[in-house]
């Protein structure tokens, strides 16, 4: 087993303390306080809720808790040095997956993104191609109308000009058999 390290001198603890609060002062600045400023940044990226965001935060907390008693034997058996570091390491490396995390689901949703704008133009343009049938049978209807509406003055034409004939020839037979009775 490793031996306890030597009690520090009034010397050494003049810089090792301010050193100490300082890798502090970082490590609660990096990895225990951005949840407040960054929660509302991380869920619009991430595309999850505050919910979601604070109750991670809590279940790493917790688990912070439970392994509190293993880090602590740790410090007391192997030192503080390797312990902290780890813990430091371990942070970082958390904060890497993060990043990570948070790079992919952008690029993720740029994508989707971008997809719902190539189905948007494709939808526009299918749109627009109806848009065009339906202009283009609307002025065959009315071409098709317009044909019917010129029959059906032509065929009242024929009507009227056949009942002109049909009276003027009646006057005509009327007449006939005044003139002829036998008729």
């Amino acid at each position: 087993m490793n031996e306890p390290e030597p009690a520090p001198t009034a010397r050494r603890l003049r810089w090792v303390v301010p050193v100490l609060g300082i890798a502090q002062i970082i490590s609660w600045g990096s990895l225990y306080y951005p949840i407040a400023v960054l929660a509302a940044a991380m869920g619009r990226d991430l595309d999850i809720g505050e919910i979601a965001i604070f109750g991670s935060f809590t279940v790493g907390l917790f688990v912070s808790g439970i392994v509190a008693p293993v880090a602590g034997r740790l410090v007391d058996t192997r030192g503080g040095r390797l312990t902290l570091s780890c813990g430091s390491a371990l942070g970082a490396l958390a904060l890497l997956v993060l990043a990570l995390l948070v790079t992919t689901m952008s690029r993720r949703r740029e994508q989707k993104r971008r997809q719902g704008r190539v189905e948007a133009k494709a939808r526009d343009a299918e749109a627009g191609r109806r848009f065009e049938r339906a202009e283009s049978l609307e002025e065959e209807a009315r071409r098709f109308q317009e044909e019917a509406d010129r029959r059906q003055a032509e065929a009242n034409r024929h009507a009227e000009a056949a009942q002109e004939e049909r009276s003027v020839a009646e006057e005509h037979a009327e007449r006939a058999r005044k003139v002829d009775p036998d008729r």
